[in-house]
């Protein structure tokens, strides 16, 4: 695989990539990488999870995070017909901004969704209307973040049947306020849209 090549992996059975997804969060974003890393460890099977887009140098074992998005589920009141997943923190590393890697991981969080069994996909911008409007998505009302009573359980059932990995971090305490408002500026457009973007560079794992 050459530099140019990725590869799109769901992080919440990758430890060993949170370090860098949380770097690569905090080189846009600043805040505790305490709070990052609390945040990827409650990643699981059945949503929240991240997805990450990796590239792997010839001749160096570990793989780059080049890019990074969250899917997390909305409240099940949102749209009862078609419940819906929030797509947030969605990051490219600055040097290579420009290249079409926003638009892959995009795509990589939307097969997740739809993967899950998802239709509608929300998300919230102050300054990149532009970019998710080439993307098909379309102005829509404020919808809450906040995870159903249903859905937080499911969260909590998945992450305590998973193994626990030889090294984990010893952060606990998350970043979700962010969850317990309202969205603003909020986009929303059902996941199989008329002009969908590419699909993703690889397939994901389960």
């Amino acid at each position: 695989m050459t530099e140019t090549e990725f590869e799109v992996v769901r992080v919440h059975n990758r430890r060993d990539l949170w370090d860098a997804c949380a770097d690569l969060l905090n080189d846009t974003w600043h805040r505790s990488k305490t709070a990052r890393l609390a945040t990827l460890e409650k990643c699981c099977a059945e949503l929240p999870d991240g997805v990450a887009l990796l590239t792997h140098s010839s001749g160096d074992d570990t793989p780059r995070v080049v890019a990074f998005a969250m899917v997390l589920r909305v409240g099940d009141n949102v749209d009862d017909a078609c419940p819906g997943v929030l797509i947030e923190s969605v990051v490219v590393s600055k040097g290579l901004r420009g290249k079409g890697l926003g638009r892959r991981v995009m795509a990589a969080a939307e097969d997740l969704a739809m993967r899950l069994g998802f239709r509608v996909a929300h998300l919230s911008t102050h300054d990149k209307q532009g970019f998710y409007e080439r993307l098909g998505y379309v102005s829509g009302p404020v919808v809450s973040a906040l995870r159903s009573k249903a859905a937080a359980a499911a969260a909590a059932a998945c992450r305590e049947n998973q193994a626990p990995a030889a090294t984990a971090p010893e952060a606990r305490d998350g970043h979700d306020k962010a969850r317990d408002k309202s969205v603003g500026s909020a986009v929303a457009v059902p996941t199989a849209a008329a002009t969908p973007p590419p699909p993703p560079p690889a397939g994901l794992p389960p």
